[in-house]
């Protein structure tokens, strides 16, 4: 019991410390949010730990996507195209880091990432650091100013079949795709390249969007 205990409250860390890095990213106030944020990742984290160790443990991060899609959708009443665009850029800025902190550790201990996967302490102490990480991060972004601005804060579940927004949709697939495959690579370089390209052609999409002001 105290096993699925400890799993659960480090992967609630972890999770809070993402939210807020992503929400940050996009101007928004995750501390006005606190109690929602914390459902979203208690729900993420259960799902986590009984997927844990099972065919289906590939798909958690599909799952956790799939609760940031709805949380920027029914919390934060963000448009369907553009909570696609934020659940799916925020996921990859947050692997990344992540995926870095990994090879960080295996440059200065020696350890893989089959290794801290396969270890409850290493893996919390990952989890934990990813947080503080996370977090750190999120106060300087917002403090100063950096982010997007173009996200409209008025729900609405219809959006333009336009050229423009389905290469938001294909890019932002894709990267969902990439953070799944990354988890049986054997290389965490191998990931991390991929998702750097992923990243870049995100924020190229992002950038152009904050000049013309949003999405269809």
């Amino acid at each position: 019991m105290w096993e699925a205990v400890l799993y659960i409250l480090a992967a609630i860390l972890e999770g809070f410390g993402s939210l807020y890095l992503i929400l940050s990213l996009f101007r928004m106030v995750p501390s006005e949010y606190l109690k929602e944020i914390f459902i979203a990742n208690l729900l993420v984290s259960i799902n986590t730990y009984f997927f844990e160790g099972t065919y289906l443990s590939n798909l958690s991060p599909l799952f956790n996507l799939l609760v940031l899609f709805l949380l920027l959708i029914v919390v934060f009443r963000v448009s369907l195209i553009h909570s696609f665009f934020v659940a799916a850029i925020g996921f990859v800025i947050c692997f990344m880091l992540q995926g870095a902190l990994i090879e960080l550790f295996g440059f200065f201990v020696g350890v893989t990432l089959s290794e801290i996967r396969s270890n409850d302490l290493m893996r919390y102490i990952l989890q934990a650091m990813s947080s503080i990480m996370f977090l750190i991060l999120a106060k300087i972004i917002y403090r100063r100013g950096y982010g997007f601005t173009f996200i409209p804060f008025d729900l609405t579940l219809k959006f333009k079949i336009t050229i423009k927004n389905m290469v938001v949709i294909l890019v932002s697939m894709l990267a969902v795709l990439l953070i799944s495959m990354m988890l049986e690579l054997q290389s965490m370089f191998q990931g991390l390249l991929l998702l750097t390209i992923s990243l870049v052609s995100l924020i190229i999409v992002g950038i152009r969007r904050e000049a013309a002001g949003g999405f269809d």
